[in-house]
């Protein structure tokens, strides 16, 4: 507490007359050793300072007579119960705090002021009241408030004062919250000093409903987080003086409050606001009362949003097994409960038992409701991302489509809920490779949302986020990159740098940046991202989990594979323990080691991880899954680097002829298998029917191997490699130079895959007898390859060998 009170001082010190008293006031309450006479004295100096009471008249000049007259007060009323306080009670209270027994030398204080009406807890939030009148010109002095207020309620645990003073705190700072989302809703609320004055009078039950619908609406339909969140707060203060705080309407606003502070990214805050208003609802209505299920729901939410799947499952199946119950299983609430629950599933990768829940749901709505209200087409779009979330793309396509073309004419094309839905049609058509289509489907939603809601709103950057990753999926990461840029600055701006959608946004970036090549820039994101989850969510958090993953991944591409390894090694230890052996993060982390371990060169190490990767996805998800083949396609590429081409040329086949038939002949994954293929026809010496197989013009890189890259720029690289195994260095030369200067062009000259294009192009002068410039070419490399990638990177190593090799000839 020592410690405490001194930070506390340091803080408030420059506050003139206020900085002497407090640091007084906290000498005697955490043990600095003042002997009473001389803390009398001393508080009596400052009292009575011409100075400092001109520098206080001079404060208050400007401000009402009635907070002039309070000041005094305040001040006469220390000096008054200070002077009552005999030398040895203070003595030994300020040898209780000392020693640390705090509890006892409160009891102490307060028993020497039992004739008084005030407690030495109500000269703490008096000088409360005092920090805050302050806190306008120094927004530092509601940190001291908040300490006074902490002892305060430490010393008397029932005073009711320190609940109100505490929310008074609250709302103080909110104004220094305010100034965006105010400029941003001027017709919303242009000011809190209005909603400030309606708190102010006696509030009445229509001003606490009002001042609650106004902070709901900014909430959910405006989406100004922080505006929103001062409103609440200030809709419970005056519930709070208007009904008491254990009154249904002052829990209901708390309840909101807390949901203000969730969708803010402050989950902390509203789990222990939630648990609070929960723990009421119990003790005054019951578990079973329709306002505690409510609060259990509320909880739920945001224990997900935590991470904590377990006790939000249970909480959900409770609320839905009481709901049946009480209402009935066809009633809407229950309904909302069991999609609720599905919900969580999906956020714990349970999505088989997510899309039972929702098909259940339909079927109900379909019986008794009608299939095309609109809690029925919620529920199709609950369904449509559970589908998603299972890759089985074409049937989320129909049922997004369907979704949103009955939106579009019941609704509106530019209705918010429509929107949404274009939004999700659109990833899912990227998923599909048809990004195009996809992009156009979401610039249009961009557009309508920019509009309609304005280029900050919450909803306008998560498409303009959405629009940024459906840009990576096919190849435009500059593009990408602009977005994903604007977005960070406006999220940081709006949210602050610790939300969570502002932390995701950098995650978005980074992985954008790696496939740029910019990989140093990417590392030092992920390890912000890693960072802040793991303070933040845990280490054991699914999202803490992930980002390890990613960071990983980025010091792969670095080169720097020992840490990768390491790194991923104690990923798949947690992701087994937390989500199970067959999860996709589990199965995730365990292919990317498996990866690693390959370019370590432990080739048959990793060719075992790969084989149980495709093991677990063929009993889990079905030999013809998409990601079932990816796995297999995998084993056959590590196969390859074993010298098993034989086999590697049977697996590729099967994986061929059913994405051929799956995905279509044009499909990003078929297109991959294809080159596969080739590559292995190549290393047989079956080159002719690798030229046949190979795609033109379309990707051709390794399954999950690197970065992805423009894919006709990729296949000359591959009919280039094969020109050359033909002896055709004329032509190969040809396609290098095409591929060099396109690379550079819309990747940058510093790019790995534009460097990799120079470096090809080296050893094929080479095959033409042009040494000179072969070597030139090389240093180059070399020299980029050091900036870019260090000199451990296995590409430089191998650019540092041809280049001597060439240099020893």
């Amino acid at each position: 507490m020592h410690d405490l009170i001194l930070a506390l001082v340091d803080q408030v010190n420059e506050l003139g007359s206020l900085g002497i008293v407090l640091e007084v006031v906290s000498a005697f309450l955490a043990g600095a050793g003042f002997a009473y006479v001389a803390l009398r004295r001393r508080v009596l100096r400052v009292l009575q300072h011409e100075e400092r009471l001109e520098r206080d008249r001079d404060y208050w000049r400007d401000k009402s007579e009635r907070q002039r007259l309070e000041a005094e007060q305040n001040q006469a009323q220390i000096e008054r119960l200070l002077n009552r306080l005999p030398d040895h009670v203070l003595q030994h209270a300020v040898s209780e705090f000392g020693c640390g027994n705090d509890d006892q030398a409160g009891l102490t204080l307060r028993h020497w002021f039992t004739e008084e009406k005030n407690s030495i807890a109500e000269i703490l939030l008096r000088i409360s009241e005092w920090m805050l009148s302050y806190a306008v010109e120094n927004p530092k002095a509601l940190t001291g408030a908040e300490h006074f207020i902490a002892l305060a309620t430490h010393i008397d645990p029932e005073n009711r004062n320190a609940a109100m003073l505490r929310e008074e705190v609250e709302m103080a700072r909110d104004k220094f919250f305010q100034t965006e989302d105010a400029d941003l809703a001027p017709n919303a609320l242009s000011s809190l000093a209005l909603v400030d004055e309606l708190v102010a009078q006696v509030p009445t039950t229509e001003t606490v409903q009002e001042l609650n619908g106004l902070g709901l609406h900014l909430l959910l339909e405006g989406g100004y987080y922080h505006v929103a969140l001062a409103v609440l707060r200030r809709a419970r203060y005056a519930a709070r003086k208007l009904f008491g705080a254990d009154h249904k309407h002052t829990m209901t606003i708390s309840d909101n409050v807390a949901q203000a502070l969730r969708y803010l990214g402050r989950y902390d805050e509203a789990e222990k606001l939630h648990r609070e208003v929960l723990e009421l609802r119990i003790k005054k209505l019951g578990h079973n009362h329709a306002d505690t299920l409510t609060s259990k729901n509320n909880l739920a939410e945001t224990l997900t949003a935590l991470g904590q799947l377990e006790e939000a499952e249970k909480l959900h199946r409770e609320v839905l097994a009481i709901r049946s119950e009480v209402l009935g299983k066809t009633n809407p609430k229950t309904l909302v409960s069991k999609q609720n629950l599905a919900e969580t599933l999906n956020a714990g990768g349970r999505h088989k038992e997510a899309e039972r829940h929702y098909r259940e749901i339909l079927k109900i709505y379909s019986d008794n409701l009608g299939a095309d209200t609109p809690h029925s087409l919620l529920v199709k779009t609950g369904l449509a991302d559970t589908l998603d979330a299972l890759q089985r793309f074409k049937e989320a396509e129909s049922l997004y489509r369907e979704v949103f073309a009955r939106l579009k004419v019941k609704l509106g094309p530019e209705d918010p809920q429509t929107l949404l839905v274009q939004r999700k049609f659109a990833e899912v058509l990227s998923h599909l490779g048809k990004h195009q289509q996809a992009q156009k489907l979401l610039e249009d939603v961009l557009q309508k949302q920019t509009k309609a809601l304005g280029p900050d709103h919450v909803e306008t950057l998560e498409t303009r986020s959405r629009l940024a990753a459906i840009l990576n999926a096919s190849g435009q990461h500059e593009a990408a990159e602009q977005h994903l840029e604007v977005v960070l600055e406006r999220r940081h701006e709006r949210l602050g740098p610790r939300h969570a959608d502002t932390i995701r946004t950098k995650q978005d970036l980074a992985a954008t940046l790696d496939a740029l090549g910019r990989y140093t820039e990417a590392v030092n994101y992920y390890r912000e991202v890693v960072e802040f989850n793991a303070e933040v969510l845990g280490p054991e958090h699914p999202e803490t989990i992930k980002t390890q993953n990613d960071l990983a991944t980025g010091l792969r591409h670095l080169g720097n594979y020992a840490e990768a390894k390491q790194i991923y090694s104690k990923t798949l230890e947690l992701s087994r323990k937390v989500l199970g052996v067959s999860h996709p993060s589990t199965i995730l982390t365990k292919t990317n080691l498996a990866r690693t371990l390959g370019d370590l060169g432990r080739h048959a190490e990793a060719e075992k991880l790969h084989r149980r990767v495709y093991q677990i996805l063929a009993d889990k998800l079905g030999p013809d899954h998409p990601d079932t083949l990816l796995a297999k396609a995998v084993v056959a590429n590590t196969l390859g680097e074993l010298g098993q081409h034989e086999e590697a040329e049977r697996l590729q086949r099967e994986v061929l002829v059913m994405e051929m038939r799956m995905l279509g002949p044009d499909h990003p994954n078929t297109l991959a298998s294809r080159a596969n293929l080739a590559n292995t026809l190549d290393a047989l010496g079956r080159h002719a029917e690798a030229a046949e197989i190979r795609p033109a013009g379309q990707a051709g890189q390794k399954v999950i191997d690197e970065p992805p890259d423009p894919g006709e720029q990729l296949a000359k690289g591959n009919i280039a490699r094969t020109l050359n195994t033909l002896g055709r260095h004329a032509e190969a030369e040809k396609f290098y130079r095409e591929m060099l200067a396109t690379r550079t062009e819309k990747l940058g000259a510093d790019h790995p895959h534009t460097l990799r294009s120079k470096h090809g192009l080296a050893l094929t002068l080479v095959a033409l007898d042009q040494i000179d410039q072969a070597i030139d070419l090389l240093r180059e490399t070399l020299q980029a390859r050091q900036r870019v990638l260090g000199n451990s990177h296995p590409d430089t190593r191998k650019t540092k060998e041809a280049l001597a090799a060439l240099q020893n000839r």
